[in-house]
């Protein structure tokens, strides 16, 4: 079954006569066209039963059609706006009166009033985001060997920088070597550098402040290759480290190894965050591991199925995800460890190879 027939099925058993896409991470699995949101208004409709129709802008129709095989287009013009084309999509097609799936974190105010007036308000408008997640979350042979490439990307870039990184050195001169090196691998993307005292915030931004003696510095780096995702952290050590500093990053290092190695198919988001956060409470630093454990990859870098208390469900065999525990010292620093892992039967296979002992660079 191809995913526009699995999209077809899952829509019928949940009582949907159709889904909207917009262009996003949901239009590219189901289409082959990467695309962006704009202010000009893009949606793809499959129906239920019938052929699927793309409203669109009168400059992408043809490109659509060639890459997507999608023939039926509805195209407007910049001059004349949408609502006409949009109003002729959904009557010709029959959706007055029908159930339609939209993404519920995607689909913007501007898309929901082009179809609530097209069609007089009469339609039912409901969240896709389940049966997206339900065909997305398992992944196939092919897109977990474009995460490898990756892969890859990112642990070049890892490599390049360890090679640049001492003291005197930027953070944004490191970040550029990053980005570059990734688009010299054939993927694109790059990480935030964040070192010294500001490692205790998970998402700071990376500054022009130089690398310095006895810091840590966290490099977090995501590359796409043809549209699929690696997310991978490491934390060095500019010379020699403070005491706390080397404690808290044995702490973390163990905590993910023990995740790697105990995970297991079956599992719910909470079980597995449980593995790494129970080892760092115990070690008296639960206040300051301060997110999720992982994330689900693909084509979005936070996707489903999460790694986090009250995420109840199973993991499946074919999930692909982040383990990523981290330790935050407010005026000390931080350290968090990030591998991607892809859930097999009786555990986990790590897609990722870089180094977990602690890098010491002078």
């Amino acid at each position: 079954m191809n995913r526009l027939e699995k999209l077809r099925s899952l829509l019928q058993q949940d009582g949907y006569d159709a889904a909207v896409i917009v262009p996003g991470s949901n239009f590219l699995y189901l289409t082959g066209l990467a695309m962006n949101l704009s202010e000009r208004v893009t949606m793809a409709v499959f129906p239920v039963f019938g052929e699927p129709f793309v409203i669109c802008p009168q400059l992408e129709a043809e490109k659509i059609r060639r890459i997507t095989g999608i023939q039926k287009t509805f195209a407007w013009t910049d001059e004349e706006g949408p609502q006409k084309a949009t109003k002729a999509a959904f009557t010709e097609n029959n959706l007055a009166g029908k159930v339609i799936a939209c993404e519920y974190r995607t689909t913007r105010l501007l898309e929901w009033d082009l179809i609530m007036t097209s069609l007089s308000n009469q339609v039912t408008i409901k969240p896709l985001d389940t049966i997206l997640n339900t065909m997305r979350t398992v992944k196939e042979e092919e897109e977990i060997a474009l995460m490898c490439k990756a892969v890859i990307c990112v642990e070049e870039a890892l490599k390049a920088a360890q090679a640049m990184m001492k003291p005197g050195v930027t953070e944004l001169e490191v970040a550029a070597l990053l980005e570059r090196t990734i688009r010299a691998f054939g993927g694109s993307g790059g990480g935030s550098v964040i070192s010294g005292e500001r490692g205790c915030l998970p998402h700071a931004i990376t500054s022009n402040k130089a690398l310095a003696e006895g810091e840590t510095v966290i490099l977090d780096i995501v590359a796409k290759y043809q549209g699929y995702t690696a997310d991978i952290t490491r934390t060095f050590a500019i010379g020699e480290l403070p005491a706390e500093l080397k404690k808290i990053y044995r702490i973390v290092q163990d905590a993910q190894q023990y995740s790697r190695e105990n995970s297991k198919p079956g599992m719910t988001g909470e079980e597995l965050d449980a593995l790494a956060r129970d080892k760092i409470s115990a070690a008296g630093y639960g206040a300051y591991f301060i997110h999720r454990s992982g994330h689900g990859l693909g084509l979005d870098t936070h996707e489903e199925p999460y790694v986090v208390k009250g995420n109840h469900i199973p993991f499946e065999i074919g999930n692909v995800f982040t383990i990523e525990p981290g330790i935050y010292l407010p005026g000390l620093g931080g350290v968090r460890i990030e591998d991607d892992a892809v859930m097999v039967t009786g555990g986990v296979h790590i897609i990722t190879g870089f180094p977990r002992d602690l890098i010491v660079l002078k």
